[in-house]
């Protein structure tokens, strides 16, 4: 394939996304509505949900321990039920998490995903993180 006809799909790819997306602009509610189900992570209905990942450990009265993989949405927090995870996760990274809603229990919401897919790296810090120990500056004048 050459680099014109690889040019010429990538186009018709951007052209087809942006018909799709014409009729969400006439309807001012249903562009709203879109645009905040995408950026909350609020898809349940959708099959899959979005949010930070995070990785729990608990300490069980045996000495064991169990870990549990979570996804925190503006909405809830849903224990992820996974048979394995093939690599670790950073804590706090954007994940997508296809799957169905189980019936909640005591505990909270959990959530039978199909996969676990990392969308966003955690957030960096612009700034170190590391704290530093206080420092006296000062000027000596002769």
């Amino acid at each position: 394939m050459s680099a014109r006809q690889s040019n010429r799909q990538t186009h018709l790819g951007l052209l087809g996304a942006c018909l799709l997306l014409l009729p969400l602009g006439c309807d001012q509610a249903l562009t709203d509505d879109a645009i905040d189900a995408l950026r909350d992570g609020s898809l349940v209905d959708g099959g899959a949900i979005e949010g930070r990942y995070e990785l729990r450990i608990a300490t069980l009265l045996d000495g064991g321990t169990r870990l549990s993989h979570h996804v925190k949405t503006p909405d809830q927090v849903y224990e992820i039920l996974l048979p394995e995870l093939a690599e670790p996760i950073e804590y706090d990274s954007w994940v997508r998490v296809p799957g169905a809603a189980l019936e909640p229990t005591p505990e909270g919401a959990r959530w039978d995903a199909d996969e676990l897919i990392v969308v966003a790296p955690p957030p960096q810090h612009a700034i170190d993180p590391a704290p530093r120990d206080p420092r006296r500056i000062g000027t000596v004048l002769v």
